[in-house]
């Protein structure tokens, strides 16, 4: 369903119109409509292409509500209706599908690829700037905005610990696992790229940092079943304590006796 471009003014790079654009997106809206009604007659092959086209069409879709979200940060618009809107707002309101949580991790990718402009500074992920490689892997349809999400965010977190001129490599390792989408890869690569590219002196520093994050969160009893779920954050050495007592102690569904 390619676009044929179409420049009016016969200068510079040649651009659909947006009428043509629409007009291609209502098309794939209403061809999307009718899969299930001929699915069951596909036979494998077709129906495996049917699956991988589609669900490029659906990580292009995540990358044009990304450039139109990002163009709108970028032109003010969510804050220029009769009721000035935050992004993520606006975003809910706008969108069918979208609520203002889903719309959330949208809205960081769309501000983190902003270009700059004379109010602002560009966004992280932007062109031309060092992280721009998450940034075209997005927009391209390349990595989810789930995926990109959190790569930025295992980004943000391991530069402290890099070598400096390390930096645009982990960058571009964590484009191409993004691209990936399994977020137990982006979130495992971690360690390894710190040992390969970690500074030294920061090794006692981030421990120092481990230690002040602990914690055991207060839970809250289900309403149905009366069960309470806590979420606990420990540091290696706290990891490592906890394991052994699992080791020292038995298995065992009685108390401890106290005589």
């Amino acid at each position: 369903m390619a676009i044929t471009p179409h420049d009016s003014t016969g200068t510079g790079p040649a651009r659909p119109s947006l009428a043509v654009v629409l007009a291609r997106v209502a098309e794939c809206r209403d061809a999307l409509a009718t899969v299930h009604e001929c699915v069951s007659l596909a036979g494998r092959d077709e129906v495996e292409e049917l699956l991988t086209e589609i669900d490029r069409l659906l990580l292009m879709g995540e990358a044009a509500e990304v450039a139109i979200v990002s163009d709108a940060i970028t032109r003010g618009l969510p804050g220029s209706g009769a009721v000035a809107l935050t992004a993520t707002d606006w975003v809910a309101a706008v969108s069918p599908r979208h609520t203002a949580r889903s719309a959330s991790s949208l809205v960081k990718v769309a501000d983190a690829v902003a270009p700059a402009t004379v109010t602002r500074a560009a966004g992280p992920l932007a062109a031309g700037q060092p992280w721009e490689a998450l940034g075209v892997a997005v927009l391209t349809g390349q990595a989810s905005v789930a995926a990109a999400t959190l790569a930025h965010a295992e980004m943000r977190r391991l530069t402290p610990d890099l070598q400096p001129d390390a930096l645009d490599t982990v960058w571009d390792v964590y484009a191409d696992y993004a691209c990936g989408g399994d977020p137990r890869e982006i979130r495992a690569i971690r360690p390894e790229l710190y040992a390969r590219f970690g500074r030294p002196d920061r090794l006692d520093d981030r421990d120092e940092r481990a230690r002040a994050h602990r914690a055991f969160s207060t839970g809250t009893p289900d309403p149905v079943d009366g069960l309470t779920e806590y979420r606990v954050r420990l540091d290696r050495e706290d990891q490592g304590n906890d394991l052994a007592g699992d080791r020292r102690r038995p298995r065992s569904s009685k108390p401890p006796s106290t005589s």
